[in-house]
């Protein structure tokens, strides 16, 4: 993977539907914009689930998080833009 590569980590869980069209939208952004994306199933007990339960899905970019709850294709967008996709 060149070191370029942006790396965004998406936090989400189970019967999250705002999850599944995260995924989705993210899926497509990736195939045209060549970003790695991490996801990572959260259940409970999981340490950052307390953190997040009320937000998901959550996004990160470089260790901040970005985006949380329904996504916003174009504020990605912004973000890929911005740091140099």
């Amino acid at each position: 993977m060149p070191s370029s590569t942006q790396v965004f980590i998406l936090y989400s869980t189970s019967n999250c539907k705002l999850c599944t069209e995260a995924v989705q939208m993210l899926n497509s952004l990736q195939r045209s914009h060549g970003f790695l994306l991490i996801e990572t199933k959260l259940k409970s007990g999981d340490p950052l689930y307390t953190e997040f339960k009320t937000q998901f899905p959550v996004l990160q970019h470089n260790g901040k998080t970005v985006a949380w709850g329904r996504m916003d294709e174009m504020a990605i967008l912004t973000i890929l833009r911005n740091h140099g996709s």
